[in-house]
């Protein structure tokens, strides 16, 4: 089967799940390709992209060009060698009534060239839900008619401009063979915003649990607490409720280390509030770090605090991929009661989760944490065992093969 994974940006080390359910298909024998808006231009990547030879299987649509006149006059080159191939479909691509003003500027026919040059494929399964809109207008336009598949992972169906316009996925909607969503709490608002209930089924992202060696964790006398998150910094990830909290918690137990790893648009932010507060010693921004530089991170951590938050556009996680290899370690999870997170978090048995934006509540938990380290392994048993049973990818991979049979009529 000859499948193309779309997406916005590939590679993304943020997206590593993406990554991963590529590798497991093609260790599965699917033939994937890879079709991109852009590159990400990051200079490290996931280790499994070079192993594999993804690069090599990437098409980009080079949506590059910032003057609005050359990315026409660009456009229309392409829509004369799209024009050789199936002209019907190159006059639609600039269907701006159809598809929207973007459509009049050409936005459509860069991806349908990309398409035409990865060739002819079994299937398309897009990323993201405004991925998968820009590539049902292609199918309905008549580019491919290959089976149209979409994962919802998280900002597609929460994010309010996406979320309160009924027009945001009137494409996608009816040309999806099969909708996906990372959470039974993404499926209901996916559903919500008008998908067919009885094609949108839940399919989780997940990890190679063989990677992550578990360890239960216990008290080493003489070293600090310590913290960790491993998380893009964005908004939605709630970090400076956690370096309150961190502050809050240094009040009653002034020995923690807390290790943020990650980088984002909100690194500024996060220096400063450190700073105000002078936690320039307890708390480390250490940026993005390697796979094997995380995992020691990760093995030398008490437990994982990830107070994920609705972000103030609206955008939420799906379920972090964080805390699915923290809970494999067997790392106690301090989280929020937010989007999909209590569908791998069991408060008060694989870790805590308390209310958005309460740093109060988080160093609560910590400080029970801290106090009561004879539940660390308990928890992290727990964690590590609902991850084996829902979150493996290779039990995933298994299934999302299934469900690409499913939608071919294999």
């Amino acid at each position: 089967m000859r499948t193309l994974i779309v997406v916005n940006t590939f590679p993304l080390l943020s997206q590593t799940f993406i990554v991963s359910q590529i590798t497991g298909l093609m260790d599965l024998g699917v033939d994937v390709r890879i079709l991109a808006w852009k590159d990400s231009g990051e200079d490290k990547v996931h280790e499994d992209v070079t192993k594999y030879g993804l690069l090599d299987r990437v098409t980009y649509a080079g949506e590059v060009i910032r003057s609005r006149p050359r990315r026409v006059v660009s456009a229309m080159k392409q829509t004369l060698g799209l024009a050789t191939q199936s002209p019907a479909a190159a006059i639609r691509c600039w269907n701006g009534s159809k598809y929207g003003r973007g459509a009049w500027l050409g936005g459509l026919v860069p991806v349908a060239d990309a398409m035409k040059r990865v060739g002819p494929v079994d299937l398309v399964h897009a990323h993201f839900g405004p991925v998968g809109e820009r590539m049902a207008k292609l199918r309905s336009a008549g580019v491919f008619t290959a089976p149209l598949l979409v994962t919802f992972h998280g900002y597609g169906a929460t994010r309010q401009d996406l979320y309160s316009n009924p027009n945001s996925y009137k494409n996608l909607f009816p040309q999806a063979r099969m909708i996906m969503t990372v959470s039974e709490f993404l499926k209901n608002r996916v559903v919500s915003m008008g998908a067919d209930a009885d094609k949108t089924l839940v399919h989780h992202v997940g990890i190679d649990t063989q990677r992550f060696d578990f360890r239960a964790r216990q008290k080493i006398e003489g070293q600090p607490f310590r913290m960790i998150t491993v998380a893009r910094l964005a908004p939605k990830k709630g970090l400076p409720d956690a370096i309150m909290a961190v502050q809050k918690l240094r009040a009653r137990l002034p020995d923690v280390k807390y290790d943020i790893i990650g980088d984002g648009p909100g690194r500024d932010e996060l220096e400063k509030l450190i700073a105000q507060h002078g936690l320039q010693s307890a708390v480390s921004l250490l940026g993005w770090k390697s796979q094997d530089e995380v995992s020691a991170a990760l093995d030398r951590a008490d437990v994982f605090l990830t107070p994920s938050v609705v972000a103030p556009d609206g955008d939420m996680e799906g379920i972090p991929t964080g805390i699915m290899e923290a809970s494999a370690r067997g790392l106690p999870i301090v989280s929020t009661l937010h989007s999909g997170i209590p569908e791998i978090v069991s408060d008060g048995e694989s870790g805590y989760l308390v209310p958005e934006h309460d740093p109060e509540a988080l160093a609560d938990r910590l400080h029970r944490l801290a106090t009561e380290p004879e539940t660390w392994a308990v928890m992290g048993r727990a964690g590590r065992a609902i991850v084996e049973e829902q979150f493996d990818t290779a039990k995933l991979n298994a299934k999302a093969l299934e469900h690409y049979r499913t939608a071919v009529g294999m």
